[in-house]
Order: structure tokens, then sequence, then C-alpha cells
């Protein structure tokens, strides 16, 4: 995805991600959670990632939990 590596934190317990963060470009989103689906153990994912910087910056989708590999966001 290009990302710096502190711009994305990824938690994981029983299968179930989380990703915090935030990234610039909103594909990046999707890339993201879509990656997340493609590792094998992957039960579930919690999207908390939000545009921008955190200055003023808007949440795209806040905390939703995506459904599954074609689910998006």
């Amino acid at each position: 995805l290009g990302l710096p590596p502190d711009a994305v934190s990824v938690s994981v317990r029983d299968g179930m991600v989380t990703l915090a963060g935030r990234v610039a470009d909103g594909a990046d989103i999707g890339s993201a959670v879509w990656a997340t689906w493609q590792v094998d153990g992957v039960v579930g994912v919690v999207n908390a990632l939000g545009l921008g910087n955190g200055f003023g910056a808007v949440d795209a989708v806040g905390a939703a939990e995506a459904k599954g590999p074609a689910g998006t966001v």
C-alpha cells in the first residue's frame, strides 16, 4: 500500500483482526481490509481506519466490521 510503517496498527485475537490508524487515501482502507482477509486464519476484520493525519480528519467508516472477503468498507 505504500504506507509508513506506523500508519496502521494491527491487533489479533482468536482470528479476529482489528485495523486502526489513519491513511491519506480512502482506497487504502479497502485495500487493507481486503489484504487482511487474504491471510490464513482470519475469521473477521474490524475496520477502525480513518482518513487524514488525525488533525481535523474525518473518519471514513469508524469501527465498522467487514462481513467477509467480498465485504466493502
